[in-house]
């Protein structure tokens, strides 16, 4: 994305992709404050995160604890991140239950670990240091 931000979706500055980086777990929560962005901002866009992103992230939090609860809370009650289902995808209730058990301070499920693998694996992303890049829109 140019430095300018994305004129279709009112994106200034590429804060979407920070905020796609941080579903990822690829960054800290932290790379918003300087946006601006709390889990109370309203943006001028709202991002809606690919599965791939969702799993990226579950598999990082579910090996590490801290942040784990802020990162579900800000993915579930953000008003600029729009979880869209995915009907069609088996993996989909799995992983939104591990986002709400993480919410809730809970471990992420070892079945959900595998959901998030699989989608991860399914679409080659698994192995890919790259990952996030590819969903740049």
């Amino acid at each position: 994305m140019p430095a300018g931000g994305d004129p279709k979706t009112g994106d200034r500055g590429g804060a979407s992709e920070t905020v796609r980086a941080v579903i990822c777990g690829d960054v800290a929560l932290s790379a918003l404050r300087p946006l601006g962005l709390t889990v109370r901002s309203k943006p001028d866009f709202v991002l809606t995160p690919a599965i791939e992103d969702l799993a990226a992230g579950l598999l990082k939090y579910a090996r590490k604890r801290g942040g784990r609860k802020r990162w579900a809370d800000l993915i579930i009650h953000a008003q600029f991140i729009d979880l869209r289902p995915e009907r069609d995808n088996p993996a989909w209730d799995t992983l939104m239950g591990a986002l709400w058990d993480a919410l809730s301070g809970l471990e992420i499920a070892p079945e959900a670990v595998d959901a998030a693998r699989r989608v991860l694996d399914r679409t080659g992303l698994l192995a890919s240091p790259k990952r996030s890049m590819l969903h740049k829109s």
